[in-house]
């Protein structure tokens, strides 16, 4: 079974609002692991696990929301790939306004 017939069963078994409740856990869940990330890397306020082991967890984290996402993009259209490209347009003019934010010249 591929990766893209796992998402069409799992989307046709739990609907949009069980997907965005997951989608919601799993952000959490992932700014947790980020926000300990930052107590380790300051080391003001110390935590049981270790740099690595956090990594590993941020890791996990991202992949449990990217999962979501792009089960959430399902939901959003029978033609996932025509939202896939509109949400990379808006990537790229997002990525342009945070690089003149950081006044980075591209070239």
């Amino acid at each position: 079974m591929t990766y893209e017939d796992k998402l069409k069963k799992i989307f046709n078994t739990i609907k949009i609002e069980a997907i965005l409740e997951q989608l919601i856990e799993e952000l959490g869940e992932l700014v947790q692991a980020s926000a300990k990330h930052l107590r380790i890397m300051r080391g003001t306020n110390p935590t049981p696990i270790t740099y690595s082991e956090n990594i590993e967890n941020i890791q996990e984290e991202i992949a449990d929301v990217q999962i979501c996402i792009e089960l959430a993009i399902q939901a959003m259209s029978y033609d996932s790939i025509e939202i896939e490209k509109k949400i990379d347009f808006i990537k790229q003019r997002k990525l342009s306004r945070w690089l003149d934010r950081l006044e980075i010249k591209v070239e």
